[in-house]
């Protein structure tokens, strides 16, 4: 019989055979983590190439856009502030300058909110883009988002994964 502890002190964790199987346990979800990857980067291309760069495609340059014009609302309002704020301390701010002042706000505000409609728009299509990848998916060879919470032991995910993983990349 094994003594794996002594006094309540474990010595269990000094077992080679123990760190072996750990070790083994890690690399098997590390390549389970890869082969998921692969198969949903698969999933979104293959039999759907054109569609799926095309979505893509939409979806950077709405990031891109909403990103650039953010940062762009974002320094015209505080430019736009600072200055109103040195005339103020100066005792130039004349209501035409406040005027002028408040509707370069009001622009950046504006640019604010489109960019931000922007941003919530390259989600959305990223969105979209998923889920037809996803409504087909069975149809192409590949597992969908769906599946992998059906699987009853983490065992049964490594060996289907990995099938449609040799499958499709060799």
């Amino acid at each position: 019989m094994t003594i794996n502890s002594v006094n309540n002190v474990s010595f269990s964790a000094r077992n080679p055979e123990a760190k072996a199987m750990k070790k083994a346990n890690k690399e098997q979800y590390f390549k389970y983590l890869s082969q998921v990857n692969a198969n949903d980067a698969l999933k979104m291309s293959v039999g759907r190439e054109v569609e799926d760069g095309k979505l893509k495609s939409a979806s950077a340059k709405a990031f891109l856009g909403g990103l650039v014009g953010l940062v762009g609302s974002q320094l015209l309002m505080r430019g736009a502030a600072n200055k109103s704020i040195a005339l103020d301390q100066v005792g130039k701010l004349t209501d035409k300058a406040a005027k002028g002042l408040a509707n370069t706000i009001k622009v950046g505000v504006v640019a604010n909110v489109v960019s931000s409609v922007a941003l919530v728009s390259s989600a959305i299509i990223d969105s979209v883009n998923k889920s037809r990848a996803n409504k087909t998916a069975h149809a192409r060879g590949f597992l969908n988002d769906g599946d992998y919470s059906k699987f009853t032991s983490k065992q049964e995910a490594y060996e289907v994964t990995d099938m449609i993983n040799k499958a499709h990349v060799n």
